[in-house]
């Protein structure tokens, strides 16, 4: 029996050795203090966390999916396609700090041998609802920040990825919001604004319009 504890207490020390920790915010470098502010589609920004949940990973769907999927409201697609960094943590707030500024640190193996996350590309991705798939607001972002890769044996790696314009290669979903200045030192910064998401009708309410209209017009050649 202790010897059986010793070696699970041995395998999840080994395992929280290998795991990788990254912290993700939208503060710029320490030369440029400021921040990024994140707002809703309304552009304000974002003062209470409630409602409001942000989260960082990679998408196993292309970029070209991911904005066909937000423009065509399946967002079920989008969640199927999300692999969520730290999926025990799970999603983070996004006015941490102040409003709309958050700072995250979230911890997971990236391993090669274990997962694909490792020199991936970190994708940010904020929204309002309960969920992804029941979100009503989103934001997509592709960041040149990657994962870091874990050795198989080793000491924990810590890495950092900030949503600022020099770390964004491609705003997938959501926009560029108005100058905001944190008083931090840096003057206006550009801050980000998450996009509605366009409601798409179910498949069978689609049909009986369908239908309805269908049989309005063979009324109409009766007559």
């Amino acid at each position: 029996m202790t010897s059986k504890l010793l070696m699970t207490c041995l395998v999840l020390s080994t395992a929280a050795m290998e795991a990788a920790t990254v912290t993700l915010d939208n503060f710029s470098n320490t030369v440029d203090p400021g921040a990024h502010g994140i707002r809703d589609a309304t552009g304000s920004l974002i003062s209470d966390s409630i409602g409001f949940r942000g989260a960082m990973g990679y998408f196993t769907i292309t970029d070209s999916q991911i904005t066909t999927s937000f423009s065509g409201g399946d967002l079920t697609a989008l969640a199927a396609g999300f692999e969520m960094f730290d999926p025990v943590l799970g999603f983070f707030a996004l006015n941490s700090f102040a409003d709309g500024v958050f700072q995250a640190s979230e911890s997971f193996d990236t391993k090669a041998s274990s997962n694909a996350f490792g020199n991936k590309n970190i994708y940010t991705v904020f929204f309002k609802g309960a969920s992804l798939t029941s979100a009503t607001e989103l934001f997509i972002a592709k960041l040149t920040d990657l994962f870091p890769l874990d050795p198989e044996i080793g000491a924990p790696l810590l890495g950092t990825a900030s949503l600022r314009p020099s770390n964004v290669t491609s705003l997938l979903v959501g926009s560029v919001g108005a100058n905001h200045d944190y008083s931090f030192g840096a003057g206006l910064q550009s801050t980000y604004q998450l996009s509605t998401v366009t409601a798409v009708p179910e498949p069978s309410r689609a049909l009986l319009l369908l239908g309805g209209v269908f049989g309005l017009m063979m009324r109409r050649r009766r007559m």
